[in-house]
Formats: C-alpha cells, structure tokens, sequence
C-alpha cells in the first residue's frame, strides 16, 4: 500500500518536479536500494535533492549533528538497530525533523505504527517512482514547515524560546516510555536562578527578562543538541537528558552550568553575576513516571538552594528538605 495515492493527479505530479533544493539525508544500509533512491531522485527535473548518504542510525544522527538537513529518508532496518527503533530515536533527538519511511515490505500495520511514531510518511521501495518520493519529501518539509509557524506561540516560550512546558512533557513521556522498554536510564535536571526575586525588584522587569534570555543562551551552551531545555514559568528550567546517560556525565555537565554562570552577564550597562542552583533525578531510581521526576526534580532543586545555592543536588540527597 503506498503512501501517495496511485490517484495523484498531473497537476501534483508537476508541482512535485518544481525545483525546490533540499538536503535529504539517506539511512539506507543496502547499496543497492540506495543506488535505487539516488536513481528515483534522478528523475526529478533539475535534480533539487541534494543526497546524503549513510549506513547506520548512529552515523545519521552524527551528520544530522554536523550538517543541517531538511528531511530523513530512512530505512527500518539497519545493522545497528531494527524496527521502529530507528524512527523512534530519530524523533526523540530532532523532534521537528521531516522523516519518510522506506520499507521493502508491504504491510499496513508497519505503516500505522510508523506513522504513531511521528514518520511523515511510509513508502514501498520498488513501488514509487522519483516524483512521488520526492513529492513525499516535499510535503513533509511544507508540513513541518507550516507547523513550525504556527505551532511557536504554543509550543514554545515567548520570552526564551525554548520549548514549553506542554513540549516538555510530551518529550519527557515519550523518553520515559522509551526508557521503560530499553532498560536504561534518563535524566532530569531543574535549573534555577539564585535570589531571582531580589534581582527583579532591584532591576525591573525589563531587564530582567534580558536576563533570562541570556541564561536560556548558557544552558544551551552546556547541553548536548540531543536534549531538551525547556522553561517552565518564572526563573526556573528544565533539562532533559537522554541515553546515553551517565551520572557522572551529568556531574560534569551540572558543572559546566553552574561554571558559565560565574561569568558576569552586561545588560544596560551593568555587568551582573547570577548563581544557580541544580536539582537532579534518575529515572527509573527518583522515579518511574514524568509527573514524579518533574517533581522530585523540583525538590532536589529547593535542597540545592536551601544549603546555600551555587550548587547541584540529587533527588536522593534531598530527602532531608522533602
């Protein structure tokens, strides 16, 4: 069963062959079906795909790093994982990221699943030719595109523009849901400013949300581009950290947060230091759902500031203050 219907009409047909230049990048471990998806492309009048290529999940999502992408052709079976298992990853670590699933099989309960897990689309390998892979590829990106425009006042904070906390915990779900089948652990952490009240009354309102554009900015130095920052109301935001996780890695990570906070921060001519403190959680060790993480993530937050700030605290070393 194909994706696009055998239906299509001339008119899309031609609109699909409009030059449109675009970086796909190909996760296809089979030479020969990648020679296939370079020929189908081939076809396209003026060639407006510009084709990356490569064999395994863990090098796609090394390019996808490195090399800015438009849209993921992907195949479901790789030599490093197999399933949904490469759609499932592809989408925790670039949520918003186009992808068209490649199968060599015909079966519409593999097509259902993959679509539940956020593929744009699910197409038979042998049965499409250039213009409907591309016009695939195409309506992907115009549909990502067209959700990111309208999807900004909801989705993310108007004043950082890091994601929300409705992202947030749609992210968190589907990392916990992960987690829970994989057996490995993930990692939240609450980030606060230290004496953020005090400050806004001193500098106004203003001014302050200079402030916390400029933080936002610092988190986003420290974190992998795999994680998730998110700002929950107030001077207050999460990280969510993901496989592969380590506690040590997120000691050092925690470290690097709070040593880019020591540097002085210059807004209207005044140069201001601000301190955080961190709190920290183990799933599933400080909890086996979003909800409990989240809050428990709060309260290691609330022992960091209650021994005097400027520090990192995990779930496990707050019980005292809970």
């Amino acid at each position: 069963m194909k994706d696009i219907s055998e239906a299509k009409t001339i008119e899309e047909r031609q609109v699909s062959t409009r030059p449109l230049h675009l970086q796909v990048l190909l996760v296809e471990d089979n030479p020969g079906d990648a020679r296939l998806v370079t020929a189908l492309l081939t076809e396209v009048e003026s060639n407006p795909i510009q084709l990356t290529h490569v064999s395994r999940l863990s090098d796609a999502l090394e390019t996808l790093q490195a090399v800015q992408i438009d849209a993921v052709l992907l195949d479901l079976s790789l030599p490093d994982v197999s399933g949904m298992e490469g759609l499932q990853r592809l989408k925790q670590a670039y949520p918003e990221m186009p992808i068209v699933v490649l199968t060599g099989a015909q079966h519409e309960s593999l097509m259902d699943r993959a679509k539940e897990y956020g593929a744009d689309a699910y197409l038979q390998k042998g049965a499409i030719d250039g213009a409907e892979l591309f016009l695939a590829v195409r309506q992907g990106v115009e549909r990502h595109h067209m959700e990111d425009h309208e999807a900004v006042p909801s989705s993310h904070d108007s004043l950082t523009g890091l994601a929300n906390r409705r992202i947030l915990m749609e992210r968190l779900n589907q990392m916990v849901m992960h987690a829970r089948k994989a057996v490995h652990p993930i990692c939240v952490l609450c980030v606060g400013l230290d004496n953020f009240k005090l400050l806004n009354e001193r500098l106004g309102r203003r001014v302050c949300d200079d402030l916390l554009r400029m933080a936002a900015n610092r988190l986003r130095e420290c974190v992998r581009e795999a994680d998730t920052i998110a700002r929950t109301g107030g001077d207050e935001f999460i990280v969510l950290m993901d496989a592969p996780i380590y506690q040590k890695f997120v000691e050092v990570t925690a470290g690097k947060m709070l040593d880019v906070f020591t540097k002085p921060i210059l807004t209207e001519g005044e140069s201001i230091v601000i301190d955080i403190s961190i709190g920290a959680v183990e799933f599933p060790k400080d909890g086996f759902t979003s909800d409990i993480l989240i809050r428990h993530a709060g309260r290691a937050l609330f022992a960091a500031k209650s021994g005097g700030g400027r520090q990192m605290c995990w779930y496990g070393a707050a019980a005292l203050y809970s």
